[in-house]
């Protein structure tokens, strides 16, 4: 099983895009994908509710908390 982690700030249109790519590159392999939006004011978190996928964990943090 693949894991995969994304990690943004106000990147949404950059995330749609590493979406689109992890999708194409990992379909039909199991794999669970977590996205930790830091905090994100651009739309992010509402553009990633509309996105949630069996396989799509998504952390939504209070503050920013920095990439690493």
């Amino acid at each position: 099983m693949l894991d995969i982690i994304i990690i943004t700030y106000n990147a949404r249109d950059k995330l749609k895009k590493c979406l689109k790519s992890v999708d194409r590159y990992t379909k039909g392999m199991s794999h669970l994908l977590t996205i930790v939006n830091n905090n994100s004011t651009d739309g992010t978190l509402e553009f990633l509710e509309n996105y949630k996928k069996d396989n799509v964990r998504i952390i939504d943090t209070s503050k920013n908390l920095g990439f690493s």
